[in-house]
């Protein structure tokens, strides 16, 4: 791994001066999974980990949709892919949740993956699976409670995207909008409530059932998005299935409100597109201290600068940007197709 692939992002800032060019990679579908499994680090209890079954209607950052399934009464973890763009549709998964005692839970079968399940409906976990021939770990994001009307939905989201074609990754921050008749539009690298530098792309969402869109770019399907709602703040997955521009992958999203660093203290687990990568960061006041990445203690520090470039959105002391939302959502895009997903614990 070269220093300038893992360049940016909260946890990737310190995993490129930690690893010092060593192993790993931050492109690809996904790219190779081989980390730890050491228990990571975070401030909350156990008890913040209420037993429960929970199933999960989720996106793999590859461009997977799946349902997840977390039993923490039995301790047991299963998931079924619905819908794939490797040829995995109906490959399932399984093993055994070893509770790490911090609210967080190692997964048997997969020793890279840290696992959690929120009281608010948030999960945050990964797969192995075979893309392209190779055994790759992919993080997943998913929700318990995705929203069924359009009322429900209609808002301007911020938004994370990364998609791959070939191999070939691009990650970015931009805006996504959803309005009462179920038209959508993407605005890359911009705003869309001001004004939008490059070009609008607009089209329809289609109602499925069960809180799924079809999302159509004319008589392209791009592919199925579901909203859901946390901390009062509404919230967009997309599963991407296209293979012209917007790519196979996700977008991942909060609706714009202006950014509060009061609302968005805590303590944060994040995993990096790669899969590899798992960290703990604590914020306060805009500063940002990571904990820990694979389970190993280390200390780092960020700031962020709040509504920048525009509202709801964080530029970070590398220059990155990215999503830290009141819903418990965190989002960094870098270059090289490299992106953090995250959730704040005890949600």
């Amino acid at each position: 791994m070269t220093r300038n692939r893992l360049a940016s992002g909260v946890l990737a800032f310190v995993v490129a001066i930690y690893m010092g060019g060593c192993g790993g990679g931050g492109g690809g579908e996904g790219g190779s999974g081989s980390g730890s499994n050491g228990a990571t680090p975070a401030s909350q209890s156990a008890a913040g980990a209420t037993s429960r079954s929970t199933d999960y209607t989720a996106v793999a950052m590859a461009g997977e949709r799946l349902i997840f399934s977390v039993d923490t009464t039995n301790r047991t973890y299963n998931y079924r892919i619905i819908d794939s763009q490797y040829g995995l549709e109906g490959k399932v998964g399984s093993g055994t949740l070893s509770d790490n005692g911090n609210g967080t839970w190692a997964a048997s079968n997969m020793p890279d993956v840290m696992i959690v399940s929120l009281p608010n409906g948030l999960f945050l976990g990964a797969i192995r699976e075979s893309i392209h021939g190779v055994v790759t770990t992919v993080p997943v994001f998913g929700t318990a409670n995705p929203v069924t009307t359009l009322a429900d939905a209609q808002g301007t989201y911020n938004i994370i995207h990364r998609g791959c074609v070939n191999n070939n990754c691009t990650a970015g921050l931009g805006t996504f909008n959803i309005d009462a008749a179920g038209i959508w539009s993407f605005c890359v690298q911009g705003n869309l409530t001001t004004e939008c530098p490059s070009a609008v792309v607009s089209s329809t969402l289609n109602p499925l059932g069960g809180g799924l869109w079809q999302v159509m770019s004319g008589s392209t399907e791009v592919g199925t998005a579901l909203m859901f709602t946390a901390n009062n703040q509404n919230n967009i997955l997309l599963d991407l299935k296209d293979s012209g521009a917007f790519s196979k992958g996700m977008i991942l999203g909060a609706q714009q409100q202006t950014m509060d660093f009061a609302q968005t203290d805590g303590t944060w687990l994040v995993a990096g597109s790669s899969g590899k990568w798992w960290g703990v960061f604590s914020a306060s006041g805009g500063n940002l201290r990571l904990l820990s990445v694979n389970g190993v203690p280390m200390t780092k520090n960020l700031s962020l600068n709040a509504n920048n470039p525009w509202e709801g959105v964080f530029t970070d002391s590398t220059g990155t940007h990215g999503i830290f939302a009141n819903s418990g959502i965190y989002g960094n895009v870098g270059p090289n197709g490299y992106a953090e997903i995250g959730l704040r614990l005890g949600n």
